[in-house]
């Protein structure tokens, strides 16, 4: 199936911003790894705000909800949990993605780090290096789940929506465009 990107979810490919993230946080990693115990000040907040941005795309979350999920992580090392969604206050399911789950001596070097930044610091850092708005990752997740058929109701639960009508009208989105495609081909 060919993905339609559309305006309304900024143009990010779920799968290419996946291994994009995937290989930048391998490649961060190895480096941070093989200075300790030496901590890097700028290559460490890098990797904490690539790694906040890696699990906002792999969990369909907000970068502030996403934020408090690797502090949650590496406070409790718990792998799955539920937090609170920013805007609705529901609980929605987290799970750390296991790129995530290797790098954890990392995450306990580097811990400071993710309670000093801030979710706008991870917003400037998103558009900077990559070009990407605050929610492009959320909608890419989005976008991935519909195309491959799970349903809006799990989806809803997933990304704390409140009202299902929120993820219907992604569901509709992503559908209308994907009709107007085939019926042009």
């Amino acid at each position: 199936m060919t993905t339609v990107l559309g305006k309304w979810d900024k143009g990010v490919d779920f799968l290419q911003a996946r291994v994009m993230l995937e290989n930048i946080l391998k490649s961060q990693a190895s480096v941070l790894v093989a200075t300790l115990p030496k901590l890097n000040k700028h290559l460490g907040s890098v990797f904490i705000k690539n790694s906040v941005a890696y699990i906002q795309l792999m969990n369909g979350a907000r970068v502030s909800e996403a934020l408090e999920a690797l502090r949650h992580y590496i406070k409790t090392k718990q792998i799955t949990f539920k937090l609170p969604a920013k805007k609705t206050k529901v609980l929605r399911p987290f799970r750390i993605p296991e790129l995530i789950q290797v790098n954890r001596i990392l995450y306990d070097a580097y811990a400071s780090f993710a309670f000093e930044i801030d979710k706008h610091d991870i917003i400037v850092h998103l558009k900077r290096i990559f070009g990407w708005n605050s929610h492009s990752l959320r909608y890419a997740f989005i976008r991935y789940a519909i195309e491959k058929g799970y349903s809006a109701e799990v989806l809803a639960l997933i990304l704390g929506h409140k009202k299902i009508d929120t993820t219907l009208n992604y569901s509709r989105n992503i559908r209308s465009e994907s009709i107007l495609e085939k019926i042009q081909e």
